[in-house]
């Protein structure tokens, strides 16, 4: 039997609605353990890495595992949402979609069965909230999806509804989450993954587009687009108490938020995008607890990411190269990619790009175009699929799994 708990909307800004307690009085519902090998929310995990805990050996073979009875279509804006996608458990794939007429599903992750459709699990839903659903998050055996009226924790296997709250979509950067918490970019919020209660909020700035929000083990920073999206900023948090503790700026823009590895925010600048064009974009590193600079990388063809392995090397996507690596430690640069072909070529329009995932062996770039696999040794070109794409791709269990126009595919390690 599905059971929804009722939300009651407050009125504080840049909160939600918080849910009712169960019928047996408790409000709290407890979360099982994640498998380290899944892909569980955007870009992988809460610092914002692009790691997956795989390999994707060569060859590959590609499957569709669900056709849509019918294409689905990006709708024409400047990205007013995060981008819908991917997270795959062991057990099942869980998409949401661009479309609107398209519910979030679940999938068998290895025969493709479809397990059950959010319109199924929620009775009194309307297509309006499908409007570009940002990437789900996978905890255990829960899955919580995110439409433009809710936030709802799904049980699933089995489908059932956990708790539904009124949390309206994110509209700047993707939420995000683990077993203790998810965390809300837009607001610099937090909320409990076992109830869907608002814990607190802590956006330090009125204006700006807050693009995304990175938490380490002590630290956490968000990246803002200041001066009418021209520039950009960066905020770190000590994630003990929350307070702010730094605050730096940028020259130019920032698109995605930075990811963390071993206390070391590495964020992506890019003007390329801007009416204006500057000079091109830099790699910056900082210290996320104090804010102090690091390091800086002159990166003016990267476009989206950064990615970064288990040893602190960054991956970024490069127009002409392909694929870039930089030394974590001083941003030197470790190789440049020997691709023959431009990226666009590969993946599609630069400003449509998602941002890379970095595997044991392999770096993935996708784009509306199209997915790249590139070897993480030396970024020589792997292959490539050209396929419309519809959201960000997931990567875990030996396969990248995607949302195309026509259904959701997995590209297969068969080495």
């Amino acid at each position: 039997m599905r059971r929804r708990l009722l939300a009651v909307c407050g009125t504080v800004p840049l909160t939600g609605c918080s849910a009712l307690g169960r019928d047996d009085g408790s409000t709290a519902v407890p979360l099982g353990e994640t498998d380290p090998s899944a892909w569980t929310t955007y870009r992988g995990d809460v610092a914002q890495t692009g790691s997956a805990d795989t390999t994707l050996e060569s060859p590959y073979e590609l499957e569709t595992l669900w056709s849509f009875s019918g294409s689905i279509s990006m709708p024409s804006s400047s990205r007013p949402y995060p981008e819908p996608g991917i997270v795959v458990t062991e057990a099942a794939v869980y998409a949401t979609a661009a479309d609107m007429h398209t519910s979030p599903s679940a999938l068998d992750r290895t025969t493709g069965d479809v397990l059950w459709r959010f319109d199924d699990v929620i009775d009194d839903v309307h297509d309006a909230e499908f409007y570009r659903t940002p990437v789900p998050i996978a905890i255990g055996d829960d899955i919580f999806v995110s439409t433009s009226g809710r936030l709802a924790r799904i049980d699933g296997p089995s489908g059932e509804l956990v708790w539904d709250v009124g949390q309206g979509v994110p509209r700047e950067s993707p939420r995000t989450g683990t077993d203790s918490e998810l965390y809300n970019g837009d607001s610099v919020g937090r909320l409990d993954p076992e109830n869907g209660e608002e814990l607190d909020s802590h956006r330090f700035r009125l204006d700006g587009v807050f693009e995304g929000l990175a938490v380490g083990d002590s630290a956490a920073v968000v990246v803002v687009r200041t001066n009418e999206g021209h520039s950009g900023q960066l905020a770190g948090y000590d994630t003990s108490d929350w307070s702010l503790e730094w605050e730096t700026d940028v020259a130019d823009p920032i698109w995605q938020a930075p990811t963390i590895h071993d206390g070391t925010a590495v964020a992506l600048t890019d003007s390329s995008r801007e009416s204006i064009r500057c000079v091109g974009g830099e790699t910056i590193a900082f210290d996320a607890t104090e804010g102090a600079e690091l390091w800086r990388a002159e990166t003016p063809d990267a476009r989206i990411g950064p990615a970064v392995d288990e040893d602190g090397t960054v991956y970024l996507p490069h127009e002409e190269a392909g694929l870039i690596a930089l030394e974590g430690d001083d941003g030197s640069r470790r190789w440049t990619g020997t691709s023959e072909e431009l990226l666009e070529s590969l993946t599609g329009d630069p400003d449509a790009w998602y941002p890379p995932i970095v595997t044991d062996d392999a770096v993935v770039l996708s784009g509306r175009g199209g997915i790249a696999i590139f070897d993480r040794e030396d970024g020589s070109l792997r292959d490539q699929f050209d396929r419309r794409l519809q959201g960000m791709p997931g990567v875990a269990y030996g396969a990248v799994y995607a949302i195309t126009d026509e259904g959701i595919l997995a590209i297969r390690g068969t080495g």
